[in-house]
């Protein structure tokens, strides 16, 4: 059910796939890909090997959820309106965007609200809201039901935290970005060489 409800890719994107692919080539750009592997998946594991070689790695994306992997040697580049409108997301321009949650706490955060874009349920009557204000109070999704009687909690929220909790828990794990995809990690894998120009503007 995972992003089921996505429409199908545009023809005219789909077809562009094959020549982007032949002109990165062209240009020997690094491909990276792997069976049954999303590509943020790809990118959190890229993004950690990196940060353990000692490099300051870039992330650009529009993705939100990506901002789980910053640190304060990686950071997103997030795309609002193309490359025309960017923000470099770093540990404390996440923590002020969601008003005190740190990277470490995103997964748990779409665990409580959900993200309709990727199908992902979270917890019923649970709103963004309502998800800050429970991770700002008690962190991990995890300690937010291990306090589940606390009366910071409304009888309502409760009942819908309890009915949906296999619901939290799924939408915690879909949302938590992996970083052990199985990629190249041979030192120089992925310099970017030279390239054929000649080829690339053919």
């Amino acid at each position: 059910q995972y992003k089921a409800q996505r429409p199908p890719m545009d023809p005219d994107l789909h077809a562009q796939f094959p020549m982007i692919k032949e002109l990165l080539a062209a240009l020997n750009v690094p491909i990276l890909q792997s069976e049954g592997w999303e590509g943020d998946d790809i990118l959190g594991t890229m993004a950690r090997l990196g940060e353990q070689a000692g490099c300051d790695m870039l992330l650009v994306t529009g993705d939100r959820d990506m901002y789980q992997l910053v640190t304060e040697h990686v950071n997103v580049v997030s795309t609002r309106k193309g490359l025309s409108d960017v923000a470099i997301m770093t540990p404390e321009s996440v923590d002020d965007l969601y008003h005190g949650i740190t990277p470490a706490l995103v997964p748990d955060f779409y665990g409580l609200k959900g993200d309709t874009s990727d199908n992902i349920p979270g917890v019923r009557g649970i709103g963004e809201k309502t998800a800050l204000n429970l991770v700002q109070k008690f962190g991990t999704l995890e300690n937010v039901y291990a306090h589940i009687d606390d009366p910071v909690i409304k009888p309502k929220q409760r009942e819908h935290l309890l009915e949906c909790k296999a619901d939290a828990e799924l939408s915690h794990v879909l949302g938590t970005i992996r970083t052990d995809a199985p990629i190249e990690t041979a030192e120089g894998a992925y310099k970017v060489g030279e390239g054929n120009k000649a080829a690339a503007v053919r």
